[in-house]
């Protein structure tokens, strides 16, 4: 669907998930080359299941998943 969607229009695209489905629709947004978005609001958690002590964890892991794709981390 983020595909069709991305074809269909030139405006910026961003995908964004909460709580169980945040990391798994960051790491497609990675794949996509889309922009993504994280922080304790989405989850409480890091992608390895373990509690993030604040938003500067979940960035930095947010940030490594998106190198490995073509994402983009949203301001």
């Amino acid at each position: 669907m983020a595909g069709r969607l991305t074809s269909a229009t030139s405006a910026p695209v961003l995908l964004h998930g909460e709580e169980d489905t945040a990391w798994t629709v960051l790491e497609t947004a990675a794949e996509l080359g889309l922009d993504a978005r994280i922080g304790i609001e989405d989850s409480l958690t890091l992608p390895n299941g373990a509690p993030a002590e604040g938003n500067a964890p979940l960035v930095t892991a947010a940030r490594q998943i998106l190198r490995r794709g073509r994402g983009r981390l949203a301001p």
